[in-house]
């Protein structure tokens, strides 16, 4: 998505929203302990938790990326930057799988918008 800044303006934002479903080779409400656990042993940067949703219980991991300079698609010079990105792994209930909703984005001066986002989107799942 790209949109105006709010913080700026004039200036032009844009974050990616993902989701994707995970296999999981939990099924059971000790699901969401278990992912919080092994992400903090694996990403020791990241900020991990528990937070209750009207679906469940799910794990937000925030994390920053450095990436690297590099070119565009258009094969223009690109700067090094942070990435700022956040994910709720929220178990699907009777199956062995993660729904991993996401949002991206270069836009840290912004993040609290762009988290908002992602919070409003985890408040509508259900899984029927």
């Amino acid at each position: 998505m790209i949109a105006r800044s709010e913080k700026q303006k004039g200036k032009l934002v844009s974050a990616t929203f993902s989701v994707t479903i995970r296999p999981s080779e939990l099924s059971n409400q000790d699901t969401v302990e278990r992912l919080t656990r092994t992400i903090a042993l694996l990403h020791p940067t990241a900020e991990v938790g528990a937070v209750k949703l009207p679906c469940g219980v799910a794990a937000p991991v925030t994390e920053d990326r450095q990436v690297p300079e590099g070119v565009t698609l258009l094969g223009k010079p690109r700067k090094a930057s942070t990435v700022r990105q956040c994910h709720a792994l929220i178990p699907i209930p009777d199956r062995t799988a993660v729904a991993d909703f996401s949002i991206c984005t270069e836009d840290i001066e912004g993040w609290d918008d762009h988290v908002a986002i992602l919070a409003g989107i985890c408040a509508t799942i259900t899984f029927t």
